[in-house]
């Protein structure tokens, strides 16, 4: 057949034989070739022959092609030079090409590959398999060219993208130049707090850039860490509630220290999907004003705060918060840095107990302070009763001796206010009535940042707060020793009178929390039960007295043998005693009640009447389980009871083991 295509196709297909026409063939080879044309013209192919390396050059200058089929002996050389010199053009290089085995020749599979060939077909040609192979390389050709529209589409579409890039910036610019130029401060805050739009006033204010600010929180500036968490709280209630809020006034703390005050409208930002995750600020400076009303700071305010100070300080029972509650609660009245109690030591030393501290600056908790040379002071104030504050405005005033200012300056101390604390008691004498007084302590409030001068209301309000607080620590006092008593009792509520060991009640308490303790460590808890051998018949002959000091003399080999600090023995009731062993096998069981059975007969206490031994002895009975949650602790106390009456019966003076 000519090089004419045989039918319209929707692939493209060049067959390049070996010779002209059909002379040379076998009939079966001529059936078969014609069999595989007609099957790809039936495929919809466009099927065009060509013989030999010109005349499909010809062709393929002329006309596109999709695949090619070449044979391997051509009348003007190889197939495999062929392949060759296509994949050696630009414009050849996409179109696969087939290699078919020509009659009588023989196929060498890697010279296919080697050239640049995408598949071989063998003699005999099987029309089925080559329309097979045919097909699968016009598929990949043509996922090929929709993947390579595909990218032209991506790149158009970049190009828009890139376009409507330009304009968004340049109206982010013109935004930026807008915001820049406001007065007010104008942020973005995502729900983490950090800023993802600001002005270049806020920077300003905060002493960096606005690329510094962004992705930053006020954390990142401010060294309040309380004031930040609760700023940041403030901002996510309005997120969360979806409303715009005016919040009259917050401080805001600069770079240099100073603390200005805000007026600030805050609107949440509902996003694309509906949700909200921003939040718009707008903040106008209030400083002068908020000053100007701090200024007319009303008697009867402040007497409101401090009588809500006092009502939390004695609703503290607890010695140690009645002064972490003073403590916190002045710092936060005042504004100061830090507040400490201090507890005089040896000489005229003072020791802080406790410290309400604001970060950044370091703790003094533990640390002491020489203050000889107030003592005098202190030592009027007791006697006269009289509460008067030592307001330092500067540490390094004249009067501030060498050794203390060092002292406080090593605690960041530049300003403080010291409140002697003035203990009433009831004077013990003949003439009771009257009431003396010692002085318990100092209160002492600390400025750090720099010096301050103490305004007198605030020296006032600390003044009426000195007895209310002194009144409070006593009432700490009385309940700590009220808390003691009552620990003592309640030990003495679990001691056995007569032995000092624990009694039943604690036995039965601590048996039942080690079973819980040893199933959740899946350990063993052994039990010893020990019972004095004829008892009844020592006190018959001996009396009740020398029966209670035969019991002591046996509690204390208990006591002794019971060795760790989780080991405990208890008088079980009568003359009968017990032992827990929490994590103790029966072989360290078997050990103690061994060891308890030959001290107690090293005792050599005279027992006449007793049938098997001159002196006192015990019988003793062991039990041993791991807990399981099927099993209940009594359960081990009646094995271990099980075993001591076993070990009666076998004659006394014994051991019995019940290893589970």
């Amino acid at each position: 057949m000519n090089s004419e295509y045989l039918t319209a196709s929707e692939g493209r297909i060049l067959w390049i034989e070996g010779n002209c026409g059909d002379g040379g063939r076998t009939e079966a080879e001529i059936r078969d070739r014609a069999t595989l044309e007609n099957l790809l013209c039936g495929r919809s192919y466009q099927v065009r022959r060509a013989t030999g390396c010109q005349q499909a050059w010809d062709v393929l200058k002329s006309e596109p092609c999709d695949v090619i089929l070449v044979e391997t002996r051509l009348p003007d050389g190889t197939g495999y030079e062929l392949c060759h010199w296509l994949k050696s053009r630009v414009q050849f290089q996409q179109i696969p090409v087939i290699l078919m085995e020509s009659p009588g020749d023989r196929l060498n599979r890697s010279t296919v590959f080697n050239v640049g060939g995408a598949d071989y077909l063998m003699q005999p040609l099987h029309p089925q398999e080559t329309i097979k192979r045919v097909e699968y390389q016009i598929t990949l050709l043509r996922q090929q060219r929709q993947l390579t529209e595909q990218n032209l589409g991506l790149s158009w579409e970049r190009n828009k993208s890139q376009i409507a890039q330009l304009a968004l910036e340049q109206q982010q610019a013109f935004l930026r130049m807008v915001i820049d130029a406001n007065p007010n401060l104008i942020f973005i805050k995502d729900w983490n707090g950090r800023f993802t739009l600001a002005n270049r006033t806020i920077a300003d204010l905060y002493g960096t850039t606005v690329e510094g600010l962004l992705g930053k929180t006020e954390a990142d500036f401010n060294p309040n860490r309380h004031q930040t968490d609760r700023l940041l709280e403030g901002d996510r209630e309005i997120m969360a509630a979806g409303k715009a809020r005016l919040v009259a006034a917050e401080p805001l703390r600069l770079a240099t220290g100073e603390v200005r005050w805000f007026q600030t409208n805050k609107i949440p930002l509902i996003s694309e999907d509906g949700k909200i995750r921003h939040l718009l600020g707008v903040s106008t400076d209030i400083t002068e004003r908020q000053e100007a009303e701090r200024a007319l700071w009303s008697h009867a305010e402040r007497e409101r705060l401090l009588r809500g100070i006092v009502q939390q300080i004695h609703e503290c029972l607890d010695l140690d918060d009645t002064l972490k509650c003073t403590v916190t609660q002045v710092r936060e009245f005042l504004g100061a840095d830090r507040v400490l109690i201090y507890r005089p030591e040896a000489g005229d030393d003072y020791r802080a107990v406790m410290e309400s501290v604001e970060s950044p600056w370091q703790p003094a908790l533990g640390t002491s302070v020489n203050y000889g040379w107030l003592s005098e002071a202190f030592r009027e104030l007791e006697a006269a009763d009289d509460i008067q504050i030592r307001a330092i405005a500067d540490t390094h005033a004249p009067e501030v001796p060498e050794a203390v200012r060092e002292r406080l300056e090593g605690l960041q101390v530049a300003a403080c206010l010291i409140l002697p604390l003035i203990r009433h008691y009831p004077q013990r004498t003949e003439n009771d009535g009257g009431w003396e007084h010692s002085l318990w302590g100092l209160l002492v409030i600390h400025q750090c940042g720099g010096p301050r001068e103490w305004r007198p209301e605030e020296i006032e309000a600390l003044r009426s707060l000195a007895t209310p607080i002194a009144i409070a620590i006593q009432q700490g006092e009385l309940y700590a020793r009220l808390q003691v008593a009552n620990r003592e009792l309640e030990h003495l509520a679990t001691l056995d009178g007569l032995t000092g060991l624990a009694n039943r009640r604690q036995f039965d308490t601590y048996l039942h929390r080690e079973w819980q303790r040893m199933l959740r460590d899946e350990a063993p808890l052994s039990a010893i039960m020990g019972d004095v051998d004829f008892f009844k018949a020592y006190n018959d002959t001996y009396g009740h007295q020398m029966g209670d000091e035969c019991l002591k003399a046996i509690a204390k080999v208990l006591d002794r043998c019971a060795k760790r600090p989780a080991d405990l023995a208890c008088r079980y009731g009568g003359e009968e005693f017990a032992i827990v062993l929490p994590d103790t096998p029966p072989e360290g069981a078997l050990q103690v009640a061994e060891e308890i059975r030959t001290e107690i007969q090293k005792l050599h206490v005279k027992h006449e009447t007793s049938a098997i031994s001159n002196c006192v002895t015990l019988s003793l009975g062991i039990a041993c389980r791991v807990p399981t949650p099927d099993l209940a602790p009594e359960h081990l106390i009646e094995l271990a009871d099980a075993a001591l009456y076993e070990a009666k019966r076998l004659g006394r003076n014994r051991i019995v083991c019940d290893r589970g």
